[in-house]
């Protein structure tokens, strides 16, 4: 079902061509960071560490490497139905 979905959105891209669409998550997570937490967005420019940091498992897991595994099924189902329903 995963690889159906995989597919089916077109995720494999993030993976593939130097990680271009994954720059791009990042660079858009940035700017969330920006407008809904300025606090921590200024902490994180004074220290020069890039969201890149601690964000790339998150992303390329599909939070799967920090979120207990109990949590992920439910949190992909509700991801991923979400988006099919939509579509």
């Amino acid at each position: 079902m995963l690889s159906y979905y995989m597919h089916h959105l077109q995720m494999g891209r993030f993976y593939f061509d130097g990680l271009i669409e994954l720059q791009n998550i990042f660079q858009l997570f940035s700017s969330y960071v920006q407008i809904y937490l300025p606090s921590i967005y200024l902490v994180l420019q004074q220290l020069q560490i890039s969201n890149m940091t601690f964000s790339t498992a998150w992303f390329l897991t599909c939070f799967a490497s920090v979120i207990p595994i109990e949590l992920v099924g439910r949190m992909w189902d509700g991801m991923f139905g979400f988006i099919v329903e939509t579509k």
